[in-house]
Order: C-alpha cells, then structure tokens, then sequence
C-alpha cells in the first residue's frame, strides 16, 4: 500500500495544481484524495500509479519520479495476517 509523503501536499501546490486537478485527472474521487491527503489510510500500488502519471504528465515529469515524490510504501499489516493465517493453517 502507499501513503502519501509528509512533501506531497506541498509538492502538489508547488507544481500549481489543485487537489480536485489531480484527483480528477487520475480518476479518484476528490474526497477520497484529500482524505488520503491528509493521512488517512492509504492507496493500492495501481492507484498511486495513477496519481503518480496524472501528476506526471501535468508537470511534464517522469512517472517514477512523481511516485517517489509523492509516496511512501506503507505495511498496513495485512501481508502480516496473511502470514500469520498460513502458518496457523500448517
């Protein structure tokens, strides 16, 4: 799962676009991305991609550029149950 970083609100109006901007354009409600903007709870590896090549082409980036600018990877424990869950089954 990925969250965004600590920068990426500043990143984002830095670059001079608005929160309903990139959410449109990457196709996410404008609700959900400010309220994952603003630390809650955090966004599938394909919808950080999104984000992350919405921003990319508003700001003639690179993709992966714009990934490790606005997100961290984030463990939200579930690989840990599913662990957990196979070991009990064996």
């Amino acid at each position: 799962m990925f969250r965004f970083t600590p920068t990426a609100r500043a990143a984002i109006e830095q670059a001079g676009l608005k929160q309903s901007q990139l959410a449109e354009a990457a196709g996410i409600d404008r609700h959900h991305f400010n309220k994952r903007l603003n630390g809650e709870g955090s966004f599938t590896p394909a919808t950080a991609n999104r984000i992350a090549r919405a921003f990319a082409e508003a700001t003639h980036g690179e993709q992966a550029s714009a990934l490790r600018l606005l997100f961290e990877e984030h463990d939200d424990g579930r690989e840990a149950k599913r662990k957990q869950a196979a070991d009990a089954a064996d």
